[in-house]
């Protein structure tokens, strides 16, 4: 994060350390709960575990909903890109995401989100016009090493992680 960002994200206009120690913390949380959704719910069916996790946050989330409520009722189309965000980008993405930690565990299964902040980056250039910089380059590099690593990659016929656990 200190790469893509920068050294001195905190003091330059733009402020940056804070959304960026965020989203260090969210990480850590994700990574957290997905070892632990590995370990406590193995043999669980991933549609339930999904289901389950869906209507938790929905509880959770309710008091702040019901005290926040729009002054004015949301149209029909508002209304359909809520549901079909719920529907295709919450539901199904946690279905899926529920089954690979049961099919290919946890870890792998989380690296994907090393991707974020690679799309993060595309996105804002194509979208937002966002600059580039040798740094943000630098440190996508860093993230794809990253996934690499986790993910156990071959370089060279042998595996980098198999030798520096066999030393």
């Amino acid at each position: 994060m200190a790469v893509l960002v920068g050294w001195d994200a905190q003091s330059g206009e733009k402020g940056l350390l804070l959304p960026a120690g965020c989203s260090l913390v969210a990480a850590l949380f994700y990574g957290v709960a997905g070892v632990f959704s590995a370990r406590q719910f193995k043999g669980e069916r991933s549609l339930d575990m999904a289901i389950g996790q869906q209507l938790a946050a929905a509880l959770l989330l309710l008091p702040f909903a019901a005290v926040t409520l729009p002054e004015q009722v949301p149209g029909v189309e508002v209304t359909l890109s809520v549901l079909a965000l719920a529907i295709f980008c919450t539901a199904l993405a946690y279905l899926l995401y529920f089954a690979l930690i049961q099919n290919v565990g946890a870890v792998k299964t989380l690296s994907v989100t090393f991707l974020v902040p690679v799309f993060g980056i595309l996105w804002g250039a194509l979208f937002l016009n966002e600059q580039v910089t040798l740094a943000t380059a630098g440190g996508l590099l860093i993230i794809l090493l990253s996934i690499a690593l986790v993910m156990n990659a071959r370089f060279f016929g042998k595996s980098i992680l198999f030798k520096f656990s066999t030393k």
